[in-house]
């Protein structure tokens, strides 16, 4: 039985949300969402409960907050509804800090060009102490306590609030390495939600395995951590619980990779649709020496591919730039700007830190 009225969200699909009375007494609140391929949204969940099965079958503890997504049609579908949960960007922002924030981003970009796409992908000819200070600027509007005070007000005592910021730094930990293997992007505030129990799930899996990387502004970070999160583990920031987490993680993971990969065959023989939509994108010059997918086939094995190379250790920064050099749908000069800058930064990084290992190096970045 359904409930009579229900509720229309004002994003881009305009999902529903309806409310259900089972035949086993119990009231289930599910999102209707049309105009995806919701697939996409039920493989990328099982494979997280894959990935946490082989955590736990190693020892390692690992509780990353799932849900049920039933598939109806490859445009369609019913996704649970998680109750009393609220967005990162509802708990870190303000609506004034939100406003201040964007009117300084807005002014910033109108000055680097006529339309967005231009705009940003202008910012990779300013030097990086520009951005940095236009960075800065924008951060001192928001509160980088936030989400720390959050936690300290959802929780009843000192000792609580330790315990629950340990529990979601590693629960993150495990979710943005789990992100980083399947290519998981569009990580904004908004699809990123924490429950009641301060428990942190991510929502709405439309750009994986790097496709990101093809969108007109390429997404080159490959997770979210914000001022926030990082204040939330301090003194230790980063280094502490969330960084040995994600090296678990890593360790676990690779063991298990061939199982992994022959679960993700099902992208092979039954591809979604927006893999159909990338295919269709690619055109491959005459005489390129670029290996560029001319079919859906070869499309789904380059990115399967990308991700045995993540689960193998493989440098993110090398993924990185041989994932920017396959692609034509940026321009040759805005794409050889945005290679060189990450190759400045992998020289200076390598300087640094002779020993850095594929999680230090996916950490860094982040950052």
């Amino acid at each position: 039985k359904f409930e009579d009225k229900i509720k229309i969200f004002d994003t881009l699909r305009h999902p529903k949300l309806i409310q259900l009375y089972c035949s086993d007494g119990v009231t289930r609140n599910v999102l209707f969402k049309c105009g995806e391929d919701i697939r996409e949204d039920q493989r990328i969940i099982k494979l997280f409960l894959i990935f946490q099965s082989m955590l736990v079958l190693d020892a390692v503890e690992c509780n990353v907050k799932t849900y049920e997504v039933i598939p109806l049609s490859i445009n369609a579908g019913l996704i649970e509804f998680v109750m009393n949960s609220s967005s990162l960007k509802s708990i870190v922002s303000d609506k004034s800090s939100l406003d201040s924030s964007a009117l300084c981003r807005k002014k910033y970009l109108e000055s680097k060009g006529k339309d967005a796409v231009s705009r940003h992908l202008e910012l990779w000819n300013i030097d990086d102490i520009n951005i940095i200070q236009e960075y800065d600027k924008e951060v001192e509007f928001g509160n980088e306590m936030n989400l720390k005070n959050y936690f300290l007000e959802k929780s009843c005592s000192t000792d609580k609030f330790v315990i629950k910021r340990r529990s979601f730094l590693k629960d993150y930990a495990h979710l943005v390495y789990f992100g980083y293997i399947l290519g998981i992007g569009d990580r904004h505030l908004d699809n990123i939600l924490i429950d009641d129990q301060l428990e942190v799930f991510y929502i709405d899996f439309g750009c994986c395995f790097n496709t990101g990387l093809y969108l007109s502004v390429p997404e080159i970070v490959p997770f979210r951590l914000s001022p926030n999160i990082v204040t939330l583990g301090y003194p230790f920031g980063i280094t502490g619980v969330f960084q040995e987490t994600i090296n678990k993680s890593f360790k676990t993971i690779n063991k298990f990779k061939d199982i992994i990969m022959d679960y993700m065959k099902i992208y092979t023989r039954e591809p979604v649709e927006n893999w159909k939509v990338l295919a269709a994108k690619f055109e491959v010059p005459e005489n390129s020496e670029i290996n560029r997918p001319t079919n859906i086939s070869q499309l789904v094995e380059q990115r399967l591919n990308v991700v045995f190379k993540k689960l193998s250790g493989h440098s993110p920064y090398k993924i990185l730039m041989d994932e920017l050099k396959s692609t034509n749908l940026l321009n040759s000069e805005t794409r050889d700007r945005i290679l060189n800058k990450i190759q400045i930064y992998y020289t200076e990084l390598k300087k640094d830190h002779r020993e850095i290992d594929s999680v230090q190096e996916l950490i860094y970045l982040a950052s």
